[in-house]
């Protein structure tokens, strides 16, 4: 299979550097008690392009919407006033276009959403969302990014409330750098009523998407029934006890998934054809699989599948599970599997495996390995173990003889090192740096620093840890979330590089 999904990285820190450009009218407006603006929304109203809402210390009890426009080099900002935590209650409604939303705390009042986005190139970013009985984010538009937030605690009771919801007709998403748990619905959904791809290049990174058990019920850590043109790379995903870790359902396609860790729950992952509709072009490799109760991977009506240096691991279940349509058209390599229950066959390829302590193995070929991988506590592979170069090359970095059989390349000591890390976004950079990077060794956007930042500009390096999905994979790993009071700042001295409008602080 020769598709590969094309993989954005949106512009975050071009765009914020693009608001250094100075701005004739924009103003600084000040919202809190004895400021010029006693409520968000007043100060929301009367905010223009360029414009820095700041919000000082406070509790402010009030639906916001948001219907003013910044544009690309002039972008609307709220963000604290720096004197103390404020926190908004109530519904925010975005219309507007080209807004920034930073280091705020956002709780949702009682039978409303939290955020309704509905506007286009907007940025929330190292928000916390919490407390409501519906969604915390219910997205629409183009080219929106959730970015280093916290999002917690939606709560339905026998019903759903989803962490992130998006809708038909979003394009160019991203959700990354944030932590997601506790939902009474999916921690995110890509939502269709039936088979349709109308929700076009999603990106859902380097998040910790969890389940505590404090509310009554949950479902999915993710839930993809709408997708063309996914990517699901670096995620941790864990403690969904009741239903899939991860399903695609419907008639999504082409599915990017790499270098997650999924563990501790009832069913892992999923792909899974209905209402008519196929799923298609999927690539699930470098990922960590452990600790569920029933199976591991599972097909029903998909085309079109790499399946490569993946660890299958204490399985209550089926390692790979065929049931109805199962998998046509696909090919099964380098994987596995480690005292799970039986591996399944259907109309697919399968050879350079590795099998211990399985069910009944029904994808042999001779160049199978069948001994003990000899792994540690983080579930790579020891020192001896005879799943070491002893796969086959899939076009996934390697460093030794041939590829490892399992998710993680043990003899690459960084990604970064071994220039096998960047993104397939391209860049100047060496060895592998995503768009806008002048990094050697797999900086992400916008990122000058080496050895694999993240998509969010950090200049760490990548050493293949389990948070971090393991090492060899296409595109960098992730990196630890951060503060974006650094942005908040630079949105400001941006704006203050231009000429103020007369607004009382």
């Amino acid at each position: 299979m020769k598709y590969r999904p094309s993989l954005f990285v949106a512009p975050l820190v071009v765009g914020a550097g693009a608001l250094l450009v100075p701005h004739a009218l924009a103003a600084d407006l000040h919202v809190g008690s004895g400021q010029t603006y006693s409520t968000v929304q007043d100060a929301v109203d009367a905010a223009a392009a360029g414009d820095v809402i700041h919000v000082h210390a406070g509790d402010y009890q009030e639906d916001v919407d948001m219907n003013a426009d910044g544009t690309d080099t002039a972008r609307i900002t709220m963000q604290p006033a720096g004197d103390g935590q404020a926190t908004i209650t109530g519904r925010i409604t975005m219309e507007g276009d080209h807004w920034d939303i930073v280091d705020l705390t956002f709780v949702a009042r009682a039978g409303a959403r939290a955020f309704r986005v509905r506007g286009d190139h907007n940025r929330l970013i190292g928000l916390e969302i919490s407390d409501g009985e519906q969604d915390g984010i219910n997205g629409s538009g183009i080219g929106n990014e959730v970015r280093s937030c916290t999002i917690h605690n939606f709560d339905a009771g026998q019903s759903d409330a989803h962490c992130i919801v998006l809708n038909p007709g979003v394009e160019d998403w991203v959700i990354a750098d944030s932590e997601l748990y506790d939902c009474s619905g999916d921690t995110i959904q890509l939502y269709a009523d039936g088979a349709e791809r109308t929700i076009i290049n999603t990106r859902i990174e380097n998040n910790d998407m969890y389940f505590t058990g404090a509310l009554s019920r949950t479902e999915n850590a993710i839930d993809v029934k709408n997708a063309d043109g996914l990517i699901i790379f670096g995620n941790r995903m864990h403690g969904f006890p009741s239903d899939k870790t991860v399903v695609v359902q419907k008639g999504p396609a082409n599915i990017d998934m790499q270098c997650n860790v999924m563990f501790n729950g009832d069913r892992a992952i999923e792909f899974r054809a209905e209402d008519g509709g196929t799923v298609e072009n999927i690539i699930f490799s470098r990922n960590l699989v452990y600790g569920f109760s029933s199976y591991g991977l599972k097909f029903d009506g998909t085309v079109g599948a790499e399946v490569f240096n993946n660890t299958f691991v204490d399985l209550g279940g089926w390692g790979l599970r065929t049931e109805g349509g199962g998998l046509d058209n696909g090919t099964v390599r380098n994987n596995l599997w480690s005292n799970t229950g039986s591996v399944e066959s259907g109309n697919f390829t399968a050879d350079h495996n590795g099998f211990w302590q399985v069910g009944s193995n029904d994808i042999p070929s001779g160049s199978d390995v069948e001994a003990d991988p000899l792994l540690d506590g983080e579930y790579k592979l020891g020192s001896g173990s005879p799943m070491i170069d002893v796969g086959v090359d899939v076009g996934l970095p390697f460093a030794g003889a041939a590829p490892d059989i399992g998710w993680d390349e043990t003899t690459m000591d960084s990604c970064g090192e071994t220039g096998a890390g960047g993104s397939a976004s391209g860049s100047s950079g060496t060895g592998g740096g995503s768009s806008s990077s002048s990094g050697t060794g797999g900086g992400s956007s916008s990122s000058s620093g080496t050895g694999g930042g993240s998509a969010s500009g950090s200049s760490g390096g990548w050493s293949g840890s389990e948070d971090d999905g393991g090492c060899g994979c296409r595109q960098v790993g992730s990196a630890p979330r951060q503060s974006w009071a650094w942005l908040a700042a630079l949105l400001g001295m941006g704006v203050a590089l231009g000429r103020r409008r007369a607004v009382g602080g």
